[in-house]
């Protein structure tokens, strides 16, 4: 819920991404684009489409991959649309097309044009490892959406469960199969809100190059059901209010992911905070950290303590409620 500027750092993470991508891999593995530059899936792909099926427009489609798979790689959200534009001529009703491999092909599976390309862009690997080391350096658990769940979700393979990280795409991959792995493309969240955003692309993005639009949402408690609560002990009166600044926005993400609906089964969360700040107040707090100085040496992490969550906006996608506690907290003075 909390945007992530396009620092040089975020930039020399994506650049990394690119240059180190599928080079652990050991020899057998099929990589989109082997280190010749004239093999690969892709390549293998590509030649499938013009002369097996005798398919050119899908052809083309891949021969554009290849031909700026680099530049693709690290492309930032603000060009996605325009480079989409610019370059790839197929509808979503061709890249939604069955493609039949002819008799005797055995290289290739019945599939649609843009399952066709995820398979041989290698999208499996990048989610189940690739990006992985990545996610963990920019410091993201929870799901970049409604910052209410950790990002991870559990699957099977050869009947053994594992926990994996759940990637959504910011242009859904159906549609703009070509961004499949792009770094900036990939973006962490919980099974709910992908589930609820499907093959749609929201208008809240993870990355921004105006640092004045990271903070796009804030949670408060509306003053009144503070008042009655403390009258009657019942959560139930507390009531969460989900603002932001740009209306359309807000609207946008209330439609995609519920956000009202989803943090107004939380109020004991917030209920905890408004104990915390009738407890902690400033001279009680100054003598606890006085007393555990050594347990205690910065002010975050005695912030940390009290809230029970990170206290630093910048931490915000390491743990849910994250977001709601550290508004709600600021507002009644706990940190």
């Amino acid at each position: 819920m909390r945007r992530i500027f396009i620092s040089s750092n975020i930039l020399q993470l994506a650049e990394d991404y690119k240059n180190n991508l599928f080079k652990k891999r050991n020899a057998n593995f099929n990589k989109p684009i082997n280190s010749d530059g004239i093999s690969g899936n892709l390549i293998e792909l590509e030649h499938f489409l013009r002369f097996d099926c005798v398919l050119p427009l899908y052809a083309d489609y891949v021969q554009t991959i290849i031909d700026n798979y680099s530049e693709i790689i690290t492309l930032q959200p603000n060009d996605f649309q325009k480079y989409n534009n610019d370059n790839f001529n197929l509808t979503q009703e061709n890249l939604a097309t069955t493609v039949t491999p002819p008799a005797g092909n055995t290289r290739f599976e019945r599939k649609q044009l843009y399952d066709l390309i995820l398979d041989a862009m290698r999208y499996d690997a990048v989610r189940d490892k690739e990006y992985l080391s990545y996610i963990k350096k920019i410091g993201i658990k929870s799901c970049i959406y409604c910052n209410a769940q950790f990002s991870i979700t559990t699957e099977a393979t050869n009947g053994r469960l594992s926990g994996k990280y759940e990637l959504d795409h910011f242009f859904p991959k159906s549609k703009y199969p070509f961004l499949s792995t792009s770094f900036f493309n990939l973006l962490l969240c919980c099974s709910h809100c992908n589930k609820s955003k499907s093959d749609r692309t929201a208008l809240f993005n993870l990355y921004v190059t105006e640092y004045n639009l990271i903070e796009p949402f804030s949670f408060s408690l509306d003053k009144r059901s503070i008042l009655r609560y403390l009258l009657t002990q019942n959560e139930a009166e507390l009531v969460i209010i989900f603002n932001s600044i740009d209306l359309n926005l807000k609207e946008n993400h209330e439609d995609f992911f519920h956000i009202t609906e989803l943090y107004s089964q939380h109020k004991d969360i917030v209920e905890e905070i408004i104990w915390k700040s009738r407890i902690y107040n400033k001279s009680y707090k100054d003598s606890l950290s006085g007393s555990f100085t050594k347990l205690f040496p910065n002010t975050s992490n005695f912030n940390r303590f009290i809230l029970g969550n990170y206290d630093n906006p910048k931490e915000i996608h390491k743990r849910p409620m994250s977001k709601l506690a550290q508004d709600i907290g600021r507002q009644l003075g706990v940190i």
